[in-house]
């Protein structure tokens, strides 16, 4: 296993993930195993469970999992982690089986790794092997991994001397210019005018950090097109497509959180899963102009979670790649 350096974790208790609107679907034996200790936990069959085309999933009400109490898993509470289902137990971690190792990262939907709080990844390693041997790694069909096991390698060597954003934008110019993986050079090059990167990123993964809405879409799009106003209810906000794309290029005055997730995305070699190395570049450039705009109109941490469920390992994140596929045509 290989592990994510950037990141620490430790439950801090919250019960933010049990209030997502996640379908978690279990296996069929766990309601005949908990049956008969659900009115100990205040809850009936009907309540507890949803039947649903031949598969059973957690139940869920306007407070989240129904088995959520005073912020806490009932299940674990009452009858030790292993009565979870696989994915609540495996959450946050999740593992991605690459040619060099499963590659061990986390969630930045979880406010422990928002928070940087508990330990290193590495340190958990035996609690994380038991849940990967019940939990088999994502095959993500990384696509051009021999194809770039040479850049990776310059790449990191180039970020031992320079900022890690400046290589990423050196890179981005050059396979614009439609050099392949084994061309891209992190440690040369200017960086020209990066308002190109910005407007198609903005463009192309705004949109599903939103609600969605068709309507708002077009309009957005539209917006950023003529740089006239858009309404984002959600947001409170009645401004500018110019206003947008000028915040996407301007840094905030504390930006680390911002910086700590890039590079965990790209530990996880997300990128690779794109054809070409302009699309996948710019999926690890995008967190950049989408926090700026998302922190400015929400707040950082929910930036961060926005940007993880649209890119990281959200249920959009195929239509991301169409998405941008789209706008680089």
């Amino acid at each position: 296993m290989i592990f994510d350096p950037d990141i620490r974790y430790g439950c801090v208790r919250c019960g933010k993930s049990c209030r997502h609107d996640w379908d978690i679907w279990i296996h069929r034996d766990l309601p005949r195993r908990i049956q008969p200790h659900l009115a100990q936990l205040g809850l009936v069959e009907e309540s507890a469970f949803v039947h649903q085309e031949g598969r059973v999933r957690l139940a869920r009400d306007e407070q989240g999992c129904r088995f959520l109490q005073n912020s806490l898993c009932s299940l674990h509470c009452q009858f030790g982690v292993r009565y979870k289902p696989n994915f609540c137990q495996q959450y946050p971690w999740f593992f991605v089986e690459t040619p060099d190792g499963v590659r061990v990262s986390a969630s930045y939907t979880c406010t422990a790794v928002l928070q940087g709080a508990g330990p290193p990844l590495a340190e958990q390693h035996q609690e994380i092997e038991r849940c990967l041997a019940q939990n088999p790694a994502l095959d993500v069909s990384l696509l051009n991994w021999n194809e770039t096991l040479e850049f990776h390698q310059r790449y990191e060597q180039a970020v031992a001397a320079d900022p890690w954003a400046l290589c990423l934008l050196r890179c981005l110019v050059q396979a614009r210019a439609g050099r392949t993986w084994a061309e891209l050079d992190p440690r040369r090059g200017g960086t020209e005018d990066m308002a190109w990167p910005r407007r198609l990123v903005v463009g192309a993964l705004l949109k599903p950090c939103l609600d969605h809405d068709e309507g708002l879409w077009q309009e957005l799009d539209r917006a950023l097109s003529d740089g006239g106003a858009v309404n984002i209810p959600q947001f409170g906000y009645l401004g500018s497509g110019d206003e947008l794309l000028e915040w996407s290029g301007k840094p905030l005055p504390d930006e680390a959180a911002l910086e700590r997730y890039r590079r965990s995305l790209w530990f996880r070699r997300q990128h690779l899963r794109c054809e070409e190395p302009l699309a996948g570049l710019l999926l690890n450039w995008a967190p950049a102009p989408l926090y700026r705009i998302l922190a400015r109109l929400t707040s950082r941490q929910e930036a961060i979670e926005r940007i993880e469920m649209t890119i990281g390992h959200g249920r959009g994140v195929e239509r991301v790649f169409s998405l941008l596929a789209g706008y680089l045509i």
